[in-house]
């Protein structure tokens, strides 16, 4: 029923009652890869995350949609978000900073010419 109505949309525009309707399927998964369970219910856009990235699926346990394009699509239209773009990504560099060796000085020479 889902992918035909995300397929043939009764709707001209996503109003606010379609956004905070309860009619979405959503899952959540728990446990290891060979004994992951799943629970399944109704819910909100705004609360279901689009799994774009499988480490950030794995690390955050999430209510999420299911991994289908078509249904994807039509989850991010009514208000979905990707789970990549609501990750906030920080890279420390570790260990001292060496200038002037004989690597670094090869690899600025490549950077400018």
């Amino acid at each position: 029923f889902l992918r035909r109505v995300a397929a043939h949309r009764p709707f001209q525009s996503v109003t606010p009652e379609i956004r905070n309707s309860p009619f979405l399927l959503a899952y959540s998964a728990s446990g290891e890869n060979s004994n992951e369970t799943s629970q399944y219910e109704l819910s909100v856009a705004k609360d279901i995350y689009i799994i774009d990235n499988s480490f950030f699926g794995r690390m955050f346990p999430v209510k999420r949609a299911p991994p289908e394009s078509d249904l994807e699509e039509f989850y991010a239209l009514i208000g979905s978000k990707y789970i990549s773009k609501e990750v906030d990504k920080k890279f420390d560099v570790i260990g001292t900073r060496q200038r002037k060796t004989e690597l670094t000085t090869a690899l600025l020479e490549r950077i400018h010419g």
